[in-house]
């Protein structure tokens, strides 16, 4: 399991800087973090010369330190989100049921999945290629400006299992 960094209690000074980064709206409402983000959308903070997830520190703030083994939730699926009151501890096998009870477990492929960097025309073109004999793998490689094992992940991987072109 991943570990994060352990979130230290912050300095009064601290907190009252770090809270002033969030829009704080209704208790019952999302409370955004209005710096800035990573690419998953979590909002990260700069404490104590390293980086620590927004909603980490909004939970620490409010319930003290925490270790390097806990993990956060959102109640609200909201990754923005630092609401105390949306925010929840829970283990990695929480955190996926309460996704699959949501309905955002579902396994996507092909161009559904947000991992695809080819579209299904690019791995239509791929895949016959790859079957033609003597087709100089080459060329496909310098036309796709990719590596052979960026090629061939596509086409044989989970994103594309569920794709065929009949």
């Amino acid at each position: 399991m991943p570990e994060y960094k352990p979130v230290p209690r912050l300095t009064e000074r601290q907190a009252a800087r770090f809270l002033d980064m969030i829009d704080k709206r209704l208790p019952h409402e999302c409370w955004e973090w209005t710096g800035w983000c990573n690419s998953q959308g979590y909002g990260l903070v700069s404490i104590f010369n390293s980086n620590f997830m927004a909603h980490r520190l909004a939970y620490a703030v409010e319930h003290g330190p925490l270790s390097s083994h806990s993990l956060v939730c959102h109640s609200c699926d909201n990754p923005t989100c630092c609401n105390p009151a949306h925010l929840w501890l829970g283990t990695h096998a929480d955190n996926a049921q309460d996704s699959a009870r949501k309905g955002r477990r579902t396994h996507l492929v092909g161009d559904t999945s947000p991992r695809h960097t080819l579209t299904e025309k690019q791995v239509k073109e791929i895949k016959h290629s790859l079957i033609q004999p003597y087709t100089g793998i080459g060329k496909t490689l310098a036309k796709r400006k990719c590596s052979a094992v960026a090629l061939a992940l596509p086409v044989c991987l989970s994103d594309w299992l569920g794709f065929h072109d009949g």
